[in-house]
């Protein structure tokens, strides 16, 4: 089994991964830049895509399970898309092949290309403490836990600015929803309509547009939950674990 981490690194994996890997091998994967560290390099997830699997082959994985995180699920849906025969299943937790049009389906994909470079100036160019005050308003939003919210922050302050700027500007001009045609596994999608419902849609409208996201895969299903927030191991593990167990 393949986890790839999203911002903030694995350590809100923790107990998520004692109780798979009870079970399961377990290769639990965070991009460097986005872990609480620093990287030099600039970023390219393209390559960071070709590193993963070549790391699984090199240890002989044969038709994994790969599970993705936020932007790590994002990562996770290019590598099945690129490469339909060599997983076994796909699950998402609280990741979209082209989320910006969840709050609004008139974006489309040059919409949000033009989006993602102002987007990335604005990260890029906010000074430090505007920078600080910034995620520690969303961090709420990741989970309802003060504690882990803290834990997450530091994590997130002390990636490298660059590869958070990129990543957020990465799924904004990346539109993966016609390509989900080339997927041959099964994929689960574990969602939160939390943040949607901070924006004012109501629950049927974000079922509706959670549905399309993923409505050009084959075999997809879908749990949504509006009493959990982006960190589903943190807000909502065993909800989460028992669907994550039923489908590895």
């Amino acid at each position: 089994m393949d986890i790839i981490a999203g911002m903030g690194g694995t350590d809100a994996w923790k107990t998520s991964v004692e109780s798979i890997s009870a079970t399961n091998t377990c290769y639990v994967i965070s991009i460097n830049g986005l872990n609480g560290s620093k990287n030099p390099t600039l970023p390219d997830f393209e390559n960071i895509q070709k590193e993963i699997l070549s790391c699984l082959q090199v240890e002989k994985v044969e038709k994994p399970v790969i599970i993705g995180h936020s932007f790590g699920g994002f990562i996770a849906m290019q590598l099945v898309v690129n490469h339909p025969d060599f997983f076994r299943k796909l699950i998402l937790i609280d990741s979209y092949p082209f989320e910006i049009s969840i709050f609004n389906p008139a974006i489309s994909p040059e919409m949000g290309i033009q989006q993602a470079a102002i987007v990335k100036k604005q990260f890029t160019d906010l000074p430090e403490p505007t920078y600080t005050a910034f995620w520690t308003q969303n961090v709420q939003q990741f989970t309802a836990d003060t504690l882990f919210q803290k834990l997450i922050l530091q994590k997130i302050i002390e990636s490298d600015k660059n590869y958070i700027a990129e990543a957020q500007s990465y799924v904004l001009s990346h539109d993966l929803r016609a390509g989900l045609k080339n997927i041959q596994c099964s994929v689960i999608a574990l969602c939160s309509s939390f943040a949607y419902r901070q924006a004012g849609l109501n629950e049927d409208v974000v079922k509706e547009r959670i549905e399309e996201q993923f409505s050009n895969i084959k075999d997809c299903n879908i749990f949504i939950r509006d009493d959990t927030r982006h960190f589903k191991m943190l807000n909502s593990k065993d909800w989460y674990l028992e669907i994550i167990r039923k489908n590895i």
